[in-house]
C-alpha cells in the first residue's frame, strides 16, 4: 500500500571518517551499478540465454558548499592540512601512483530521517576516486564536488561488505 510517509525530501548531512563535511549544495548522489555479463551461445546469436552478475559498484558524489582548508585536505588525495597561527593552509602534493588510496567510513544522514536511523546510509570504506572539482562561477556559490568509490570491506559478513541502509538496531 502506498504511504506518503515514505516520500523523502531534502538534503543530507555527511560525515567522512567521523568528520562532518558541513553544508552541501546540489545534493548527494549514490549510484549503484552491477557489472552484468550476458551469456550468449552460437545457437541463439546475440540473444542472451542467461546473465551473471560479476560485481557491484557503488559511487557517491558529494557537493560540499563549505570550502574550508579541512574539507579540501579531506577531499584531495595527497593533500595535508597545516594549521597556522592565523590561517590554515593545505599542502597539495603529488601522490605516488602505486600507493594505496586512503579509505574512511562515510555516513549520509538525510534530514528526512525520522530519528530512528532507518534512512541513514553507512558505507564502511570509501575511497576518493575523482579529483575534486571546485566551481568558481560568478553568479553561483562555490562548491567542491568529489566522487567516492565504495570499497568492499572483506572483514564484514557476506552480503554486508559494502554498507547498509538503516542502523543495526533500527
Amino acid at each position: 500500500m502506498a504511504d506518503i510517509q515514505n516520500l523523502q525530501l531534502g538534503h543530507a548531512n555527511i560525515t567522512l571518517g567521523g568528520v562532518d563535511l558541513g553544508l552541501t549544495r546540489g545534493g548527494v548522489e549514490i549510484a549503484v551499478t552491477n557489472n552484468i555479463l550476458d551469456r550468449v551461445v552460437d545457437q541463439y546469436g546475440e540473444s542472451p540465454v542467461g546473465a551473471v552478475n560479476l560485481g557491484t559498484r557503488v559511487e557517491i558524489t558529494v557537493n560540499v558548499a563549505e570550502i574550508t582548508a579541512e574539507n579540501i585536505s579531506k577531499l584531495m588525495n595527497g593533500a595535508t592540512l597545516e594549521a597556522g597561527a592565523t590561517i590554515d593552509e593545505v599542502n597539495i602534493g603529488a601522490e605516488y601512483t602505486g600507493a594505496d588510496v586512503n579509505t574512511a567510513e562515510m555516513v549520509i544522514t538525510p534530514v528526512a530521517d525520522s530519528g530512528d536511523g532507518s534512512k541513514v546510509w553507512t558505507f564502511y570504506k570509501v575511497a576518493l576516486i575523482s579529483p575534486p572539482t571546485v566551481s568558481l562561477v560568478n553568479d553561483t556559490e562555490t562548491t567542491l564536488q568529489a566522487t567516492f568509490l565504495v570499497i568492499t570491506d572483506t572483514s564484514k559478513p557476506t552480503g554486508e561488505e559494502m554498507g547498509r541502509l538503516g542502523t543495526a538496531d533500527a
